[in-house]
């Protein structure tokens, strides 16, 4: 994915996707970073949100156990993560790396490494060798 947005939701349970998602939809709306319409990605808050509330009623329609609720929560929940990744593209395509507008979407962010030089090795001193005496050493 991308460089510093982690939009992954595998692994997750549907009810923290959907969460995910929110919090999403949350910071997105009004963020003076990403105004609306958001360019190419044929997503808006209006779209974000009527996904969000098939998706919860989804979740809680499969709760009963009916496959085919199931199966319709489960096509949701790729759904779900497509338009995440996609979302999640165009944060960092529009924001470059401006991470304070990368904050403000919502998303998680990677872990970035931090690149710092390390100094040239220095070299280990050898230990110098301590003068042995044939007579046994006591401390008092």
């Amino acid at each position: 994915m991308g460089k510093f947005i982690k939009s992954s939701t595998r692994g997750m349970s549907h009810n923290n996707r959907l969460a995910k998602l929110v919090n999403v939809i949350a910071h997105m709306t009004d963020n003076r970073y990403f105004p609306e319409p958001w360019k190419a990605t044929a997503l808006s808050i209006a779209i974000l949100s009527a996904i969000a509330d098939r998706y919860g009623a989804s979740i809680i329609a499969a709760a009963r156990g009916d496959r085919d609720n199931i199966a319709t929560r489960n096509e949701n929940s790729v759904e779900v993560q497509g338009i995440m990744d996609k979302l999640a593209n165009y944060v960092e395509l529009e924001a470059s790396d401006n991470m304070a507008a990368i904050r403000s979407s919502g998303f998680d962010l990677r872990r970035q490494r931090s690149r710092t030089t390390s100094p040239s090795p220095t070299p280990t001193p050898t230990p110098t060798p301590m003068p042995t005496s044939d007579a046994p050493a006591f401390v008092s």
